[in-house]
């Protein structure tokens, strides 16, 4: 179905001039998820290095691949606990330390800068 050239023209330039309010809108929750994520990670693993909080916060903050932090249905502590535990795991596999010894580092000290 072919659209009339007035129609489509119009609704383009729509676009255009609602695109930066409409990627603000979208960029103020995404900023307000970041900071209680990485301030519920700081609270409950204060030892996680920053560079690994950082890394952590970038990757589940991918939208469409349904990263834990994303999902409304849990609280952000049991967020934050399974993103962490995985990454854990993650850091284990690529030939760290064991996944429990990690996470007890990233519970138990102070925060490393």
């Amino acid at each position: 179905m072919a659209f009339p050239t007035s129609i489509l023209k119009a609704v383009k330039q729509a676009e255009r001039r609602t695109k930066p309010r409409r990627l603000r809108a979208v960029a103020k929750p995404d900023n307000n998820l970041w900071q209680e994520f990485l301030t519920t990670m700081r609270a409950s693993y204060p030892g996680m290095p920053r560079e690994e909080r950082t890394q952590l916060a970038k990757l589940q903050m991918e939208k469409g691949q349904n990263r834990i932090v994303r999902s409304r249905k849990l609280p952000m502590t049991k967020r934050v606990e399974v993103a962490v535990w995985a990454h854990a795991w993650h850091v284990q596999e690529r030939g760290g330390k064991q996944a429990g010894e990690i996470l007890g580092e990233w519970q138990g000290k102070a925060e490393k800068k």
